[in-house]
């Protein structure tokens, strides 16, 4: 919680929950947090409620801008129960992943970052597996890699077990009124490694502006 307190301090941003106090009670730390009125995404999304791609699109926006100042390299946690929904549709991201300098350490959910990753590519992963299931009501992965998790090289039963972790069904084969270019957004998001937050930014502004 302290490094979660510091963190917050430091990355002030309108769509991240601002950090207002930080207190000991009964020797433990407390972090206080703004209230933020308005429905998570996971409610949004069990209610049947409208979903906007631009909420999306905001969140990447965020992200880009604190990465770029140095504040927030990555969120890492990004989940539907981490986003909130206000009455105006502004969104808000919550609870980013513990991090420690002196070791790498993962506090996250892993359906939706699979390989436990610590940089940004964990929140790209996130907003492309959260897409899917809005698309489809299911996520891409039951099972998740755990053995092989945020390894950076490794031999052919490893190859072999990513190949088969990334073998999901494509969202149009769930749902046919899927759009071509979106399943295409979903798909570099998690399986291309060079696809970053810049390149997801531009391309659902660019599918926004043609829908």
């Amino acid at each position: 919680l302290r490094a979660e307190g510091d963190l917050l301090a430091t990355a002030v941003h309108e769509n991240l929950v601002p950090l207002l106090d930080r207190l000991v009670v009964d020797g433990h730390p407390v972090l206080v947090l703004e209230y933020v009125r308005g429905k998570t995404l996971r409610e949004k999304i069990r209610s049947l409620e409208g979903i906007h791609l631009n909420w999306f699109l905001a969140i990447v926006r965020a992200l880009v801008v604190m990465k770029a100042a140095g504040t927030l390299d990555y969120h890492g946690d990004l989940k539907p129960e981490n986003v909130i929904v206000k009455p105006s549709g502004k969104v808000v991201i919550l609870d980013p992943a513990m991090r420690l300098p002196d070791r790498r350490i993962a506090t996250t959910t892993p359906h939706y970052n699979p390989l436990l990753l610590t940089d940004s590519k964990a929140d790209v992963m996130a907003i492309g597996i959260m897409i899917y299931e809005i698309l489809t009501g299911t996520l891409p992965f039951d099972e998740v890699p755990w053995e092989f998790a945020g390894r950076q090289s490794g031999g052919e039963t490893q190859r072999l077990s990513l190949s088969y972790f990334f073998s999901y069904s494509p969202p149009h084969v769930l749902n046919p009124k899927t759009p071509e270019e979106l399943e295409r957004i979903i798909y570099r998001c998690i399986t291309v490694p060079s696809y970053g937050l810049p390149e997801l930014k531009t391309d659902l502004e660019n599918f926004i502006a043609k829908a």
